[in-house]
């Protein structure tokens, strides 16, 4: 009777998704019966009790699964047949139930126990299949699927430093629910709220869903129509208390601060909410909001007050409560111990603790705070009453108005004031100025960029002087230039001006405050004024300066539309306009007049980006071509008389062009490696000359020449390169580039195979500044990001030379007086054969059919395998020619055959030596054991070693070993260590000896295989081999 009770309890198997759980009731059950053997044993069973087993098993599935277990035969057959149908523990199982339990949250769940329940069940369903759950992780995943009003517990938990686990997690939760009782914030029983009580007698008729009340649906229901007006986040975690008017509690679960004391308001505002809903659903009038002074004790025993604010006055609650999570959200932070918790303001001072009082956090307070208008109330009362009003004026309200009474206290000291109203001392409008040039100049350093400059530089360094104004600008690499540029900038100004610097005014950068740059500066007797730390505005002039720059040098990149590694070219220019053009403090003077006593000539300013005409030298035309081209203008730089052009990242100069002043054209970022690159001017303010150049007559200018950047266009795409300008040569380019590929045979055409995915490809265009004119090249990439590993490719690996081989070759070649021929090798990626079977798209400009692909033979570029197909190919043909790879570096090839052994058969003497070592001669088993270590890496001196061997043997021929008949025939055994002796690995050698009859029969010297750490185990490892010889 007791075993079919016990069967009614176990739920019939329905599928998979109670497969687990029915297994392991339905294997406790059988084991409670004494059947499991049944269906778990080899051996044969008892013929009744595996009937009886089968039929319980079975009488334990649903109806609907009995076609999986209708043709069994016993209980075992039976308990496989349902294994085989319903555990399913594959990848899909695993993915879907993972999937289920990492999506879980409490959103989603009618309840916090229906929550933890749902992740228990799915983590044990995992567990069950074989896939491992980690504790502390399904811990973790408890916390991490619970709503923002958690969050204050959650770091309640993490501040008592207890080890996160699943069990103890699902016990806080589940006390968290147990915890919440119905009178949470609950109710003063002195105020009786007819509308709840009618709430509360009302028990039947249909429910609604939005307040969980009886008598009324959703649809009609006030909750739900009123619900801008409720704050639903008051989720009550707080323990029923007595009635407790002074006490203030922590809570996590308040939304925000409230209280039950009208009289401790002050400062007040209209609520944000009307009404706050507790734990069963009811819902609290808020009255009103305002302000609360908290007098608490500190632990050295003194009395503080904390201000709190936003405090809502709920007179139906029967405590006061601190919202945890108002708290933090005001930049404030509590950590909790067990022995209470402590409040820090957002300077992470400790302001107040609460103890554990009851598994509650009761605030230390000092008394019941009375905030009534009274005039008994104290200085410090009065003084926050009045918006923190300042110490003179306090003193003064006693004359000007009635029922306040304010000691005379002789200090205030307010905490609060401190941090709202403290300000640094004002700094003065214009610090003392400088009354001749360079006796005082500002420097700073701005960056680093986000981009580097075309001369690769990241920073700029200015040098501004104080009495002039002028900056002068240095675009540098690294910070460890700052001393050079000034002594630059030094050379310059002292011989311009013929005075000498007399202050040098910066930061506290290490790049001024390092010894090389002090003691220069004291070398040289200038002074150096730095500014007090984090205070930039004593470096006013350059960090104003700066900004100053960048901003006219943003301003005219974005206008004329040209890239951003053009930007030192943009502050150069700024530098030069900033110098010409009045400013306020020289009285709307230029710094350039008060620096050089001359007005600057502004006539040959053009707008940077306008396009020119540049001039192309005789040299470089042929008979019937045009003498100049349309390039447009980045940069101005008047007095040197020269033009620099910029096209595809590169720089060049030129003195004549002539501008279009009305037209800007942008200008592509390009980068092409092989591209020329011409190195910055250092200093982006020209260094004008006193020199006066004599104007050349020229016939009808267009516009008079002087020093411009331009830069030249470049087509992006096929088409682009069709309908531009010089679309002629770049079609022959394009025919070109196809010809190469048709001769080497990159590809061959086939039919357009199926299912297989196509790989596209560009072309890339660029322009050659060669001596003869420029040259347009076309070149076809492939657009091998596309590619999949595994796929259209497995290794990309290929090696590069490493620079240390480099000057290592140099160096020998300069010893060796050897020449050095060297030579480049084109396309060379199209010369490496592929592995792998790819199908590219035909290129732009090949005509074939439609249905047509090309399938790779060789290499392309573009390819993430071409460079490897390239050194594979390399490698092969220096193969052929007797050169292999070097260990060191595989970039480096060696000839098979070694100088060094060419001069002598090392490998042949040491192999006749090993014979008469192991033979007859005992006594030379150390120097051939020694010498055969080197045969793959000899050289003179151990062939020098050889021969000493040699040489010992023709002066002891007559050496050998004699047995006599007379000597003791006891079997007599040496062993010793050379401890250490190989310099290289530090290995020790070992040698014994066997000795019969007067001679020796067996004998061994070996280096031992591993490290000895001392004499001892070496002589032990020595004693070990011998006796495994005697054996």
């Amino acid at each position: 009777m007791g075993s079919i009770n016990n069967m009614t309890l176990i739920e019939r198997l329905t599928g998979r998704d109670n497969f687990a759980s029915w297994k392991f009731a339905v294997k406790t059950y059988l084991e409670h019966e004494d059947l499991w053997e049944c269906v778990s044993g080899t051996d044969e069973v008892n013929p009744k009790k595996d009937i009886k087993a089968k039929s319980k098993i079975i009488l334990l599935v649903d109806p609907i699964n009995y076609v999986h277990v209708q043709d069994a035969s016993s209980a075992k057959e039976v308990w496989e047949k349902l294994c085989k149908a319903f555990d399913d523990s594959g990848l899909t199982r695993r993915v879907g139930l993972l999937r289920d339990l990492i999506t879980t949250t409490l959103e989603n769940c009618q309840s916090i126990e229906e929550y933890v329940n749902k992740i228990m069940t799915t983590a044990h369903k995992l567990r069950n299949i074989g896939f491992k759950v980690d504790d502390e992780w399904l811990g973790t995943l408890l916390l991490a699927g619970l709503p923002d009003e958690y969050k204050p517990m959650i770091m309640a938990i993490e501040s008592s430093g207890v080890a996160i686990t699943a069990d103890s997690i699902k016990s806080k939760l589940l006390q968290e629910v147990k915890n919440r009782d119905p009178s949470v914030f609950f109710v003063n029983k002195s105020n009786n709220n007819k509308q709840l009580s009618k709430q509360n007698k009302q028990t039947k008729g249909p429910r609604s869903y939005s307040c969980n009340n009886h008598g009324h649906i959703a649809k009609h229901c006030k909750v739900k129509n009123n619900k801008k007006q409720i704050d639903n986040s008051f989720v009550g975690v707080f323990s029923a208390i007595n009635n407790n008017s002074s006490g203030w509690y922590v809570d996590t679960g308040a939304g925000m601060h409230m209280t039950m004391n009208k009289d401790w308001i002050y400062d007040e505002i209209q609520p944000p909410i009307k009404t706050i809903r507790v734990a069963n659903n009811k819902e609290l009038r808020v009255e009103s909001c305002g302000k609360v002074n908290i007098h608490v004790k500190n632990k050295n025993g003194s009395t503080n007050s904390i201000q709190v604010k936003n405090v809502l006055y709920v007179p139906e609650l029967s405590t006061n409560l601190l919202s945890v999570s108002n708290i933090i959200n005001n930049k404030g932070n509590i950590k909790f111990d067990s022995k209470g918790c402590y409040l820090y303001n957002k300077d992470n001072v400790e302001v107040a603790m609460a103890t554990l009082v009851n598994n509650m956090y009761k605030l230390n307070v000092v008394s019941v705070q009375a905030f009534s208008s009274t005039i008994n109330d104290d200085f410090y009362l009065w003084h926050q009453r009045l918006g923190h009003l300042n110490y003179n004026d306090m003193k003064k309200l006693k004359d000007h108005t009635d029922g306040v009474k304010i000691p005379q206290n002789s200090e205030l000291t307010c905490v609060s004031c401190i941090e709202g109203k403290q300000a640094r001392s004002p700094f003065p409008c214009e610090g003392s100025r400088a009354n001749q040039l360079l006796e005082i100049i500002h420097s700073d350093i701005c960056g680093p960029m986000e981009v580097n400059s075309l001369g690769n530089a990241r920073y700029f360094l200015t040098f501004t002087d104080d009495f002039s104004r002028k900056v002068c600008v240095f675009t540098i690499k690294s910070k460890s230039e700052c001393l050079d540029k000034f002594k630059e900038y030094k050379s310059y100004a002292e011989n311009k001006l013929d005075t000498k610097i007399k202050t040098l005014r910066t930061d506290n950068g290490t790049e001024y405050l390092n010894k090389n740059f002090t003691n220069y500066l004291k070398l040289h007797g200038i002074n150096h004024q730095t500014s007090t730390p984090y205070t930039p505005q004593q470096n006013g002039l350059s960090e104003r300066m700066n900004r100053t720059l960048l901003e006219k040098a943003r301003c005219m990149l974005i206008n004329a539309n040209l890239q951003k590694s053009l930007w030192a070219e943009a502050i150069r220019t700024a530098a030069y306009i900033t110098n010409r053009t009045p400013t306020r403090a020289l009285n709307y003077k230029t710094p350039e007049e008060v620096w050089s006593g001359r007005k600057p000539n502004l006539s040959h300013m053009r707008i940077f980006g306008c396009e020119a005409m540049m001039h192309i030298p005789k040299e470089k035309l042929k008979k019937w071509d045009s003498k100049s081209y349309t390039i447009p203008v980045t940069l101005s730089d008047t007095e040197k008389q020269q033009q620099q052009q910029v096209s595809s990242n590169s720089l060049s100069e030129s003195s004549d062009c002539s501008m279009d002043m009305s037209t800007h054209t942008a200008v592509e970022t390009c980068d092409d490696s092989d591209e020329e690159y011409v190195p910055e001017q250092s200093i982006g303010t020209p260094l004008t000359s006193n020199i006066t150049l004599r104007p050349r007559n020229r016939p009808n200018p267009t516009v008079e020449p002087k020093s411009y950047l331009c830069m030249a266009n470049v087509p992006q795409t096929y088409e682009d390169a069709l309908s531009s300008e010089d679309s002629e040569l770049w079609i022959k380019s394009i025919k070109k580039e196809l010809k190469a590929h048709e001769d080497n045979g990159t590809w061959e055409l086939v039919k357009k195979p199926d299912n297989v995915r196509l790989l596209d490809c560009k072309w890339v265009f660029r322009v050659k500044n060669e001596e003869n004119g420029p040259r347009y090249k076309s070149r076809l990439c492939a657009k091998g990001f596309a590619q999949k590993r595994g796929i259209d490719y497995t290794e990309t690996f290929s090696p590069t030379v490493r620079y240390d081989s480099i000057r290592l070759l140099l160096s020998i070649v300069a010893e060796k007086r050897m020449a050095i021929m060297q030579f480049d090798i084109k396309t060379v990626f199209l010369h490496g054969e592929l592995q792998e079977e790819i199908y590219m798209k035909p290129p732009e400009g090949l005509d074939v059919e439609n249905n047509m692909a090309c399938k790779l033979i060789k290499s392309l570029y573009g390819l993430k395998q071409a460079p490897r197909c390239w050194n594979a190919k390399f490698n092969s043909v220096l193969n052929k020619y007797g050169f292999l790879n070097s260990h060191a570096d595989k970039c480096v090839y060696k000839s098979t055959v070694l100088e060094n052994e060419k001069c002598f058969p090392y490998r042949e003497a040491v192999g006749s030596l090993m014979f008469a070592a192991i033979v007859t001669r005992p006594d030379i088993m150390f120097a051939v054991s020694t010498v055969s270590r080197f045969l793959n890496s000899h050289d003179q001196s151990h062939w020098n070693a050889v021969k000493k061997i040699f040489k010992y043997l023709k002066g002891t021929l007559s050496f050998g070993l004699c047995f006599r008949s007379n000597e003791n025939n006891t079997l007599e055994s040496y062993s010793d260590a050379d401890y250490a002796n190989d310099p290289v690995t530090r290995r020790s050698t070992t040698g014994y000896v066997f000795m019969k009859n007067g001679a020796a029969i067996t004998w061994n010297s070996q280096r031992q295989t591993t490290v000895a750490l001392s004499t001892t185990e070496a002589e032990f490892m020595a004693s070990c081999s011998a006796t495994k010889e005697a054996l």
